[in-house]
């Protein structure tokens, strides 16, 4: 996979978060998502918890919002 731009993230307005939608895939694929801004009271979403340990990046993730795209290590 071609190196992208790391994402950067824009500033929220109150009450609202980000959702991470992952899109699906085979599970020998990269992980491809988009980043949505809603308000916290908007579309239901599952929450999703991970372990902090070791920063080196095993793989990148696509990420596309509405303005650009990026990796997130």
């Amino acid at each position: 996979m071609a190196s992208l731009p790391h994402y950067h993230y824009k500033p929220l307005s109150p009450q609202c978060i980000r959702v991470l939608e992952l899109h699906p895939g085979p599970s020998d694929a990269p992980l491809v998502c988009n980043i949505v801004i809603q308000h916290i009271g908007g579309k239901p979403y599952e929450a999703l918890s991970y372990v902090w340990g070791d920063p080196t990046p095993v793989a990148l993730v696509k990420c596309v919002d509405e303005a650009n795209e990026g990796e997130l290590g």
